[in-house]
């Protein structure tokens, strides 16, 4: 199966379902970046849209959006949603190896799934003298058990060859390597919060994971069950929680 494949039939599931990432997030980017024009913005790994909606109303209509993704889906279901940005169908790499002048870069829940050095090696190429690319993801904060931790047991009982960990990569390092010299700035943001969903929304942000979607298709109706029975186990007072944790990874190109 092609990467494009993997996402491919997700995408409206996908817009419905993830979780979004706070406002916090965008007044760091928006502090971050020099609002120059010209204001050149590019969301690689787009999906349909869930970072490039809140970058839209941050950086306003004068800035020019470009947003990449390598699944035909998920940039139709995205140009639908979104018309204001520029969406290109074509894997992340290239497509950056061609661009310069970009003010922002960033990646939301996408970078696990790119050839990192050489999107990295991409970046430094196209973004501008104080330019930033910040790399942005949700976690479950299965530590503590309830439905964030049942979600994980699942995963890895039914989706072939996951692991819990798979999304724990150095990015803070591999930033700092990438964009030496040190006078580059880089930094990392972290919150805390919580995120609450009737068993029937739970349900649909499980299966618009391409992980549970696997465990679905190695495991069919017996993993279904078993999502239903960690769902119904987790659900207090007709609702799911569990705590979430954002993180963005972000470094500033050297002026």
């Amino acid at each position: 199966m092609t990467m494009s494949e993997v996402f491919d039939g997700l995408a409206t599931i996908y817009n419905q379902q993830r979780p979004r990432y706070p406002h916090a997030v965008y007044a760091l980017l928006e502090q971050l970046v020099d609002p120059t024009p010209p204001l050149k913005i590019l969301d690689a790994g787009a999906g349909p849209g869930v970072v490039l909606e809140d970058l839209l109303p941050t950086f306003g209509p004068l800035a020019e959006y470009t947003a990449v993704d390598i699944s035909a889906d998920m940039v139709a279901t995205g140009a639908e949603r979104l018309p204001e940005a520029t969406w290109v169908h074509s894997p992340v790499e290239p497509d950056l190896e061609q661009r310069r002048d970009l003010a922002l870069i960033t990646v939301g829940q996408a970078a696990h799934w790119f050839d990192r050095p050489r999107f990295y090696a991409a970046a430094i190429q196209a973004l501008r003298p104080g330019g930033v690319l910040a790399i942005i993801q949700n976690n479950r904060d299965y530590t503590r058990g309830g439905f964030a931790q049942a979600w994980e047991e699942l995963a890895e009982a039914y989706s072939p060859g996951y692991t819990r960990t798979y999304r724990d990569f150095p990015y803070a390092q591999e930033l700092a390597e990438a964009f030496a010299p040190a006078d580059s700035d880089h930094g990392v943001y972290q919150a805390e919060w919580t995120l609450t969903r009737s068993p029937e929304d739970t349900r649909g942000r499980a299966l618009s994971s391409s992980k549970m979607q696997a465990a679905l298709a190695a495991a069919g109706d017996t993993f279904e069950a078993a999502l239903d029975a960690a769902i119904a186990a987790n659900t207090e007072d007709g609702e799911v929680s569990h705590t979430m944790i954002t993180e963005v990874y972000w470094v500033r190109k050297a002026a």
